[in-house]
């Protein structure tokens, strides 16, 4: 049987020939390839459901997580928004008080200008108080009640407009007459009812009702033997060389060298001369500019502790000045410009520490001088160590020998973690008032009302006036006192449990306060309170500062020659 196959019947398609400008067959196939699947795949991802659903629930998933985040978002920005606000409103205060504090210091000027014109007219003006001095035809004397009215320029302005010529008119200051000290007089018997220094109060009859006006540098007669005399004499090292008033006290070698070396170091007569000069100079510049400014001498140029080779520490009272440290480069600034325009300072530098300071040379007396703003702790605290220093004639002589000891072993500088000066008076001092019977007493406890914090700084000076005499009961030398100083802060004071204190006259207990937490000297400064010892923060400085007043202690001891711990020679000399 016969089967025929059906044959298969196929387009035959012509094959095409690689003409130069057609694409070959491959890469045609691969195209239409593409598109097929391309096509293909639109078409299977739009009729699959399974595909909507799952985009569906990625979009709830995203928007659910966004739903939880949006408090934490809005949270963000409420606080973003709050401290902008907060940032526009300090800007704000700040841009405010600038002007306002412009304001107020135009005012002030402007006023001091007006007080300062109606003081010239009705009374004689000094200069070195800056408020009248001495009425005239037994007029009412005018009060300085501090008005301080507000205005808007500044009075430099208010002058060139009136066209008035104020400090062409205004008195010069009177040069300091330096009056030598007059040669000590033995007291004679005493008169009157009360007989015991103790309960006999001093008394000047050169004192007038207006004498109280002046930064006092001179005193009456030194009183007699071991007596308090709490004025302000002259630091003359005549007066301890040949005063009888320590004879009692250097009969033997080592109280002679102490005295030596107080007589060659310490500051003479014509150096405070030198410097009170300067200050009176200084003083009458500086109020062209600021005519109710008033300058005060202080530091150890004043308080009896100087030496001949100590710089003059000058202190500038502003009324409408604040502390603030901005303040007082602006005003240090001013001045800086106006100590520029004169030809008789030198190097003149406007350091702007903790405490800005400027810095400059006066070549007319050769004093070198720190000037700051307001600083009146320091003035109050000189004061007060001048009083200590003039209380009793050993308190000198042995401060003078200590600090010289303690620059001798590198232990008396602040800046390195040492001891200051300052620091090393209130130690001798707490030290006289610890003994069994004391060489000075605490003037602060027996006279609040003379070294009060809130006393007015112009009466200062003139707080220890009001003070009466004292008689110390202890004869002993410098020598042994000397010894003594040494021996009790090696042996009997506890540094780790008690706080130096001269206010109180004794060794205090510290506190959990952060004054005296974690120091390793404690010093209370007798105004403020605060630690003056801060600067030793190193164990190897307090160490040292310890070994050294052991092993001077030992060798003094031993031998009973101050060269044993210090060159007498050397030291005198180079003074």
């Amino acid at each position: 049987m016969n089967l025929e196959v059906p044959s298969v019947h196929r387009s035959v398609t012509p094959k095409r020939r690689n003409t130069p400008g057609s694409r070959p067959p491959a890469l045609q196939e691969h195209k239409l390839e593409e598109s097929i699947r391309k096509h293909c795949h639109n078409l299977h991802s739009k009729t699959r459901p399974s595909d909507l659903a799952r985009k569906r629930r990625i979009a709830e998933r995203k928007a659910q997580n966004l739903k939880l985040l949006d408090p934490l978002i809005k949270a963000q920005k409420k606080v973003a928004r709050r401290k902008q606000v907060k940032a526009q409103k300090r800007a704000l205060a700040k841009r405010k008080a600038k002007k306002r504090t412009k304001a107020q210091q135009a005012e002030a000027e402007l006023q001091e200008v007006q007080l300062f014109q109606n003081i010239i007219k009705s009374d004689v003006f000094d200069m070195n108080r800056g408020f009248p001095l001495v009425p005239q035809n037994n007029s009412p004397r005018h009060e300085n009640r501090g008005l301080r009215q507000r205005h808007a320029q500044p009075a430099q302005l208010c002058l060139q407009r009136n066209n008035t010529n104020l400090f062409n008119s205004l008195p010069e200051i009177p040069p300091y007459v330096w009056s030598p000290r007059p040669p000590f007089t033995p007291p004679g018997p005493p008169t009157g009812e009360k007989a015991n220094g103790r309960s006999r109060k001093r008394t000047n009859d050169n004192q007038g009702s207006f004498d109280l006006k002046r930064q006092r540098l001179s005193s009456p007669p030194q009183p007699s033997p071991g007596a308090f005399s709490l004025s302000s004499p002259q630091t003359s090292s005549s007066l301890w060389g040949a005063s009888p008033t320590l004879h009692p006290f250097s009969t033997d070698k080592l109280s002679g060298q102490i005295l030596d070396v107080f007589e060659a170091c310490g500051q003479k007569s014509s150096d405070l001369e030198r410097k009170e000069l300067c200050r009176t100079q200084l003083q009458k510049e500086i109020q062209r500019l600021f005519p109710l400014a008033r300058l005060f001498l202080a530091g150890s140029s004043l308080n009896g502790f100087g030496s001949s080779s100590s710089d003059a520490d000058l202190c500038m009272v502003l009324p409408h000045v604040s502390g603030e440290w901005k303040e007082a480069v602006r005003v240090l600034g001013q001045i800086n410009k106006l100590f520029r325009q004169l030809s008789y300072l030198r190097n003149i530098q406007l350091i702007k520490a903790k405490v800005p300071i400027l810095k400059a040379r006066d070549t007319v007396s050769g004093v070198e001088f720190d000037l700051n703003i307001n600083n009146t702790v320091g003035i109050r605290n000189t004061f007060l160590l001048r009083s200590y220093a003039y209380a009793e004639p050993r308190v000198r002589p042995i401060i003078m020998v200590v600090k010289k000891w303690a620059q001798h072993y590198g232990i008396n500088d602040a800046s390195k973690g040492t001891l200051s000066s300052y620091t090393l008076v209130l130690m001798v001092l707490h030290y006289l008032q610890t003994l069994k019977n004391p060489v000075v007493p605490s003037l602060q406890q027996q006279f609040p009302e003379c070294f009060s914090v809130t006393m007015d700084i112009h009466m200062v000076p003139d707080g220890p006036r009001h003070i009466p005499a004292f008689t110390s009961t202890n004869t002993l030398s410098l020598g042994e006192l000397l010894l003594g100083f040494l021996k009790y802060y090696t042996c009997s004071f506890r540094w780790d449990q008690k706080v130096i204190s001269i206010r109180e006259a004794k060794a205090i207990p510290r506190t959990s306060s952060s004054e005296w937490k974690n120091k390793f000297i404690c010093v209370e400064e007798p105004f403020e309170q605060k630690n003056t010892a801060r600067a030793v923060y190193e164990k190897s400085k307090f160490d040292a500062i310890k070994t050294r007043f052991t092993e001077s202690w030992r060798a003094l001891q031993q031998s009973k020659d101050l060269n044993s711990i210090l060159p007498v020679r050397l030291v005198t000399m180079g003074r």
